[in-house]
């Protein structure tokens, strides 16, 4: 997919689409990052309006540590797709970040709750290779933050020893 939204772009430089998906495929999947954000700005003033767009600059942001600015950009994402779990993911992280705990709760149980399996939640009943849990997890780049077991989320929470686990307390589903 990479190369040929590469050779798309070569031959339209301002298809936002493609520059909205080559800036996924290269922050997600080892790429340039520097190209991932340049592009994400891009895809961003092409279609300033388009939520898919706001949640991978959103995202990038996030990765980058620079939060506020993904806040708003997610905020506005998840307005525009409130059933989206993974931009309710991004949502939720970034709010952690930030110190919202209860706008991180609400958008992180509503991205748990999610029966679509979506990038950063491993699918249940499959180990995660670096976590060994069997359940659904949802982790944060780089490594493993919190685990949302569907049917036991406290016993999950309590083997966690990372610092959002204070922000995701009971209940996380609805």
């Amino acid at each position: 997919a990479r190369e040929l939204y590469e050779k798309v772009l070569a031959l339209s430089p301002r298809f936002a689409p493609a520059a909205n998906n080559l800036a996924w495929i290269l922050s997600e999947h080892g790429g340039d990052k520097d190209k991932a954000l340049a592009l994400a700005q891009t895809a961003k003033e092409l279609a300033p309006e388009d939520p898919q767009v706001s949640d991978t600059l959103g995202w990038i942001f996030y990765r980058r540590g620079v939060h506020q600015r993904a806040l708003a950009l997610l905020k506005d994402s998840a307005a525009k797709l409130p059933g989206n779990p993974q931009i309710q993911y991004h949502l939720g992280m970034v709010s952690a970040q930030v110190g919202d705990k209860e706008a991180a709760r609400q958008a992180l149980s509503l991205a748990a709750a999610a029966r679509t399996p979506f990038p950063g939640q491993e699918r249940p009943g499959r180990p995660s290779p670096r976590s060994g849990n069997a359940r659904g997890t949802i982790r944060v780049w780089g490594g493993p933050v919190a685990t949302f077991c569907r049917k036991s989320a406290a016993a999950c929470l309590s083997r966690l020893a990372h610092p959002f686990a204070s922000v995701l307390r009971l209940p996380l589903s609805p």
